[in-house]
C-alpha cells in the first residue's frame, strides 16, 4: 500500500499510512475504522450496514457491496425540510439536519483495513461553490436579476462519490426527479428559488438558478443549495408540500453588488451556418463606473488560439488602446478569423483590472463544418 496525493492505494500491507493520514494516533484498527476524521464522500471507506442495503461480513467489500450499501451514507425522513423557512431558521441557529449522514461500522460489525484500500482523504464534495473571497461577488441588474451557480459532480470520480451514487432513501424519487435550488439567506432576509426544469442525469456540470426582485442593495447573503421534489416559482415559498433536502455542506457566502456600479464586459464567439469556416468574436464593455477606466494595451482581454500545441495553430490577440468613459455606452471590438475544419479553439479571458461577471456565450469547436457550442454561461472575472 502507498499514500499517493491523499490516496490510499491498495493493497493495505502498511496500516501505518492510514493513521498518517487520517492523523490518528496508535495502530488500532477498531479506532481508525469509526474515525471522525474519515472523509464521507471518498468512494472507499468503512461501512456500515445498518442502511439494510446489504450485508457485510468479515471478508472486503466488493464495489457492488458498496453501491448497494450507498457506500455508507443514509437519509432519514427527518432530515427532509417540508418548507423554506423551517430550514432557514434552522441554518441560522446553525442547527441544520443533515441531508447525508456517513455511519461508521457499528460496534457489533467488522472492522477492517482492507476497506481503505482506495480511500481518498481529499475527496471533493459532490456539490462545491465556486465563490471564494474577495472574488464572491454576485452582480443584481438593474431589473433585479441575479445569477448564482454550483458545481455538481452527477457521476462522480474513480475514488470520489458523486450524487448519482447516493439515494434519498425517504422518498421513491431518483436524482433526476428532483428540482435544483439555491437559498440565498442572512440574518433577516431570505429568498429561494429553482430551475424550473428536472435536474435529470449526466456528467460533471454546473448548475444555476437566476433570483428575480432580488433588492437592490448591496449586502452579504449566504448561498445553500438543495433538491426540492417541487419546483419554485419565482419567489413562492413551497409550504408544506415540498420535500427539501439541503446540501448544507455547500453552503458559501456571497457579497451582492450593483451592476450599476460595475464595469461590464461581454464576449461572444459565433460561427455562421453559411460560413462554417470564419469565427466571430467581439467583446463589449459598458462601463456604469465614476471613474474612466483604460481598456488598452496593458489589458490583454481576449486571446483566441486553435490547437495550441500545434506548431501550425492560429492566434489572435484583442487589444483596444482607449480608454472607456466613466457612465460610457457600450464600445466593441472585434477580429474575425478563418479556421480549419479541423481546427479546436481556446479562448482566454483576460480580463485584468474589470471588477465584474461577464456573459459569456462560447461556440467552440468545428466538426466537419459544424460549430459546437456551450449554452451561455457565467464566468467570473477577478477583480483588481
Amino acid at each position: 500500500m502507498a499514500n499517493s496525493g491523499s490516496i490510499i492505494s491498495p493493497a493495505v500491507t502498511i496500516p501505518k499510512d492510514i493513521f498518517e493520514v487520517l492523523d490518528v494516533p496508535g495502530f488500532d484498527t477498531a479506532t481508525v475504522c469509526v474515525s471522525p476524521a474519515i472523509n464521507m464522500w471518498a468512494r472507499f471507506k468503512p461501512e456500515s450496514a445498518v442502511t439494510g442495503l446489504a450485508t457485510l461480513g468479515k471478508e472486503a467489500l466488493t464495489l457492488s457491496q458498496r453501491q448497494l450499501n450507498s457506500f455508507g451514507i443514509r437519509t432519514l425522513s427527518s432530515s427532509v425540510y417540508g418548507s423554506v423557512s423551517g430550514l432557514v431558521d434552522d441554518l441560522r441557529a446553525g442547527t441544520v439536519r443533515p441531508s447525508f449522514q456517513y455511519v461508521h461500522p457499528q460496534s457489533n460489525e467488522w472492522k477492517r483495513l482492507t476497506d481503505f484500500d482506495g480511500y481518498w482523504h481529499t475527496a471533493p464534495t459532490p456539490i462545491t461553490s465556486p465563490y471564494v473571497s474577495p472574488n464572491n461577488k454576485v452582480s443584481v441588474s438593474p431589473s433585479g436579476t441575479a445569477q448564482v451557480y454550483f458545481y455538481v459532480n452527477i457521476p462522480g470520480t474513480t475514488y470520489g462519490l458523486g450524487l448519482k451514487d447516493l439515494r434519498f432513501q425517504s422518498d421513491v424519487n431518483t436524482l433526476k426527479d428532483y428540482y435544483f435550488g439555491i437559498l440565498l439567506w442572512n440574518s433577516s432576509y431570505y429568498v429561494a428559488y429553482t430551475q424550473q426544469t428536472k435536474m435529470g442525469e449526466g456528467s460533471a456540470e454546473g448548475l444555476a438558478v437566476n433570483f428575480e426582485l432580488l433588492p437592490q442593495t448591496v449586502q452579504t447573503l449566504y448561498a445553500t443549495p438543495f433538491f426540492s421534489v417541487y419546483p419554485f416559482t419565482g419567489m413562492n415559498n413551497p409550504g408544506t408540500v415540498c420535500s427539501i433536502y439541503p446540501m448544507e455542506f455547500a453552503t458559501t457566502e456571497v457579497v451582492t453588488t450593483l451592476e450599476s456600479q460595475l464595469i461590464r464586459v461581454q464576449n461572444e464567439a459565433y460561427i455562421w451556418t453559411d460560413s462554417p469556416n470564419t469565427l466571430h468574436y467581439e467583446v463589449g464593455v459598458v462601463n456604469n463606473t465614476d471613474a474612466a477606466w483604460p481598456w488598452s494595451t496593458d489589458y490583454p482581454y481576449s486571446t483566441i488560439r486553435t490547437n495550441p500545441s500545434s506548431p501550425i495553430g492560429k492566434e489572435w490577440i484583442l487589444n483596444y488602446s482607449e480608454s472607456v468613459p466613466a457612465h460610457s455606452s457600450q464600445l466593441y471590438d472585434f477580429v474575425v478569423g478563418q479556421l480549419d475544419a479541423s481546427d479546436l479553439i481556446f479562448i482566454d479571458l483576460e480580463h485584468m483590472g474589470a471588477n465584474n461577471l461577464s456573459d459569456v456565450n462560447i461556440r467552440y469547436g468545428l466538426f466537419n463544418g459544424v460549430g459546437y457550442y456551450h449554452d451561455k454561461i457565467r464566468i467570473r472575472v477577478p477583480g483588481d
